[in-house]
């Protein structure tokens, strides 16, 4: 399943989810077609599996890094850790925007799966803990600091997609802008550059909480066709 998953996204990301089917995909895996079914009921469910195992990867990454910046971690050293360790995932990158080209129906689909939910609370509930320690401003409430937070990274987010070709930020900027975007708007005043132990452990625990989220999703992709 894990090399089937592999080709799938190296064929996504060169033809687009429109042009890759599932006998492209035997193919490519030197595979049956009949062996994909033996995981997935159908193409949508290979594509989905695919999505939930990047969104893993991409959050295993993020802890592994986080957990390198304890001492000098702060709002500002999070986000653009955060915008370029999911820069570095094309699909993902797709998904936040809503890149059709890309990732076709699916877009819709995976929006309708109910991953989003739960990750969505678990993210709003660790801004809410950053609230109450004093770690972000206390004078927004949570619900208006994830709608702040949600418009500027979509924001740079897109911004491949509508800034001249000429005129866009590298990836590395892209992440130092945003996070300094979020840091100016969010960060406690006078002290947004201030590193915060506290706020690496409350980071901490949030992207475990998201983890165990994450790979329950994924493998419940996985053993979907099973349990029929």
């Amino acid at each position: 399943a894990e090399r089937i998953l592999d080709v799938t996204r190296d064929l996504v990301l060169r033809w687009g989810y429109r042009k890759t089917t599932l006998n492209d995909i035997a193919r490519h895996s030197d595979v049956g077609k009949g062996t994909l079914f033996l995981h997935w009921r159908n193409r949508d469910a290979l594509f989905l599996s695919l999505l939930r195992r990047e969104r893993l990867e991409m959050l295993t990454e993020l802890r592994e890094a986080i957990s390198l910046e304890r001492d000098r971690l702060n709002l500002h050293v999070f986000v653009r850790i955060l915008v370029r360790t999911r820069a570095e995932r094309p699909l993902l990158a797709a998904l936040l925007v809503g890149d059709q080209d890309t990732l076709g129906r699916l877009v819709e689909r995976k929006r309708h799966a109910g991953d989003s939910t739960g990750l969505h609370h678990e993210f709003a509930s660790y801004l809410e803990e950053l609230r109450t320690r004093g770690l972000v401003r206390g004078d927004l409430s949570a619900a208006d600091q994830l709608c702040v937070f949600t418009a500027i990274h979509y924001g740079f987010a897109a911004l491949p997609g509508v800034a001249p070709e000429d005129m866009a930020p590298s990836a590395e900027l892209t992440a130092e802008l945003c996070a300094e975007a979020v840091s100016r708007t969010l960060a406690p005043h006078g002290s947004a550059a201030t590193p915060q132990v506290e706020f690496s452990e409350v980071t901490a625990e949030w992207l475990d909480r998201m983890l165990g989220l994450a790979e329950e999703r994924y493998l419940a992709s996985l053993e979907e066709r099973t349990a029929d």
